[in-house]
């Protein structure tokens, strides 16, 4: 598994959503091991007790079990992994809808149909999406 870890901004709750994604894609299977806190602080190059704490905020969420002098596994209900993913994704979404709106690129209505769900509406035309717009979207099409 490939870390991205920001130091600018709280490793633990990065850890927690790398590894929830990892469940929710697949690449962690349910019941399977995951690196132990001291594996995954070297690969990282952060502290034990941080990687320790995000281990433990996982096992709080029933995502993550302990089982003594074995180590860490991924909770055979991987459905609490994959509602954090949808948080995720929300959290996303919404702060990128956020920003285009204050650029002024979209405008958003609620539907009636769901109240989830949003018309998206460019205001500009001939607008080339970057880097940062096209990794949204690339996230809104994981739903």
């Amino acid at each position: 598994m490939k870390w991205k870890i920001d130091k600018e901004y709280p490793i633990c709750p990065q850890i927690c959503e790398q590894i929830c994604v990892a469940i929710s894609k697949g690449e962690l299977e349910p019941k399977s091991k995951i690196y132990s806190v001291r594996e995954l602080a070297l690969e990282i190059g952060i502290n034990p007790n941080t990687v320790q704490k995000s281990y433990d905020e996982l096992e709080k969420k029933g995502v993550l079990n302990s089982i003594r002098g074995s180590g860490w596994y991924v909770n055979e209900d991987i459905s609490i992994a994959k509602e954090v993913v949808n948080k995720i994704i929300e959290r996303k979404v919404d702060k990128f809808y956020l920003e285009m709106e204050q650029l002024g690129y979209i405008t958003r209505k609620s539907s009636t149909d769901d109240n989830r769900k949003t018309i998206v509406v460019l205001t500009k035309q001939g607008v080339e999406l970057d880097e940062k717009i096209k990794e949204c979207f690339k996230i809104v099409e994981y739903v």
